[in-house]
């Protein structure tokens, strides 16, 4: 019985998965090409280095930081950058959602913040606002052991604090939440080594009911 097959040669099948290798290699460099490249000459290398010296509020309604507080971005304080939304893109104007980590010394903020650039008549691309979307600490629980918590009476007669006791060298902050008459409250406090601060009681917002710890970092 006769065959339909047909058998190509050795060197013709060699150039068919030359081909194929070829445009898998060209696909993935165009996609890579895309990842790091807005529009034109804006890379996502020029967005990192002009953020260098911008500063980012918490960007949260119930953060740990006074309302007015600020982190102000540093060389070398970027990493993991990835633009994860175009909101708005045209041939002068590009506004994005944005991740990275960025850190200080002992510990890391994940941000998500919304940059807008502009340009105009084909000018260079500026950096016209960045805006926090919110920053969160990354918690390691690398401290954990070296806070001792307990809720004591303040003093005051028949209210009750939180009292935090730093059992390390290292200046700690904890943060967390207290239960209070006015309700769960937000707290952080920097504590010294081998100090004690309180959160809560007559003059600090209350007695003291039930607490929560979500992190502790160092800070020095």
């Amino acid at each position: 019985m006769k065959s339909n097959k047909v058998f190509l040669p050795f060197t013709y099948k060699c150039s068919l998965l030359m081909v194929f290798l070829l445009l898998g290699v060209g696909a993935n460099y165009a996609q890579n090409k895309t990842r790091n490249r807005l529009k034109d000459d804006l890379t996502i290398g020029r967005v990192k280095n002009d953020l260098i010296g911008h500063r980012l509020s918490e960007g949260v309604e119930n953060g740990y930081h006074e309302p007015d507080w600020t982190w102000t971005i540093k060389k070398g304080s970027i990493s993991d950058f990835k633009v994860k939304k175009i909101l708005e893109k045209s041939s002068n104007k590009v506004v994005f959602v944005a991740t990275m980590k960025l850190s200080e010394t002992y510990f890391s903020y994940d941000t998500t913040c919304k940059i807008s650039y502009r340009r105009q008549n084909g000018q260079p691309w500026r950096m016209d606002y960045v805006k926090s979307m919110g920053m969160h600490v990354i918690v390691t629980h690398e401290y954990d052991d070296c806070i001792r918590a307990s809720i004591e009476e303040d003093g005051w007669g028949g209210t009750y604090c939180l009292k935090l006791t730093n059992t390390s060298e290292m200046t700690l902050v904890a943060a967390g939440d207290v239960l209070t008459p006015n309700g769960w409250v937000r707290y952080a406090r920097p504590i010294k080594g081998h100090e004690a601060e309180t959160v809560g009681g007559l003059f600090g917002g209350g007695s003291v009911k039930q607490y929560r710890i979500t992190f502790i970092v160092r800070k020095e």
